[in-house]
Order: structure tokens, then C-alpha cells, then sequence
């Protein structure tokens, strides 16, 4: 009875580690690039083991916010866009304590709606793009 015992504690203790491990698992932002697309606006967060972020909408929606548990090692830069309702893009590292958090936001008219979409090597935040594209 006693070597179940100590087999079971022992299962146990492995899965918990690997459920810690992939808990806090952090992913890394290599690249960020925006575009025109048609009438619409795209930017490409590109980078290893993302997980979908967080959104948010702040100051009267005029702020919309995708947090991602990680790494930015792309440079920080702010860019100003003038069209399909995004006024500025800027994407930086949050925070590093508690946990790491980069952060894309983007200015914005209240109305418009950001849609966020997995790419091959990570994410895309558009607006007025068809799905189709």
C-alpha cells in the first residue's frame, strides 16, 4: 500500500508542475506591423506561443486595449494612422511584475469595433476588413 501511496504522490506532484509550467507559460512578441487594407486597417502581432489576449475598451471606448501574457522584444512605437477610425497605434511592455504584459493599443472613434483573429505566427487586430481577406 505504501508504494501506491508514494506513486500517486508522486503523479500528482508531476502533473501539478506541468500544469504550473503550462499556466505560466509566456508567449513573446518578435514583430508588430500595421497596414492599409483596402478601406480597413490591420495590425500583425507576430511571435512565439501567444495566447489570445485580453480586451479592454477604456476612456469612453476611445481606447481599445489587447494585453498579452509576455515579452515584447519588438520595439516600442507609437504611430499616428489618420483612417478607418483609428487615430494611433502603440504597442509597448506593460508591465514585467507581476507577470509580463505587452500591450497593443489603439486610439479610436468609440463606434468602430476591432476584430481580433488568429494569423500563422500569431494575431491580427482589424477594422472594417472582410473576413474573406
Amino acid at each position: 500500500m505504501q508504494l501506491n501511496s508514494g506513486i500517486t504522490k508522486t503523479l500528482l506532484g508531476l502533473c501539478l508542475a506541468a500544469a504550473w509550467g503550462g499556466a505560466n507559460a509566456e508567449g513573446t512578441i518578435t514583430n508588430v506591423q500595421w497596414q492599409r487594407v483596402g478601406d480597413g486597417f490591420e495590425v500583425r502581432i507576430a511571435g512565439t506561443e501567444l495566447e489570445k489576449p485580453s480586451e479592454s475598451r477604456v476612456t469612453g471606448s476611445s481606447t481599445y486595449i489587447a494585453s498579452f501574457d509576455g515579452v515584447m522584444k519588438s520595439t516600442s512605437r507609437r504611430s499616428q494612422v489618420g483612417f478607418a477610425g483609428i487615430e494611433s497605434v502603440q504597442w509597448t511592455q506593460f508591465s514585467v511584475r507581476p507577470k509580463r504584459v505587452a500591450r497593443v493599443v489603439l486610439k479610436l472613434k468609440p463606434d468602430v469595433l476591432p476584430v481580433i483573429n488568429p494569423t500563422p505566427d500569431g494575431w491580427s487586430i482589424s477594422v472594417n476588413i472582410p473576413q474573406s481577406y
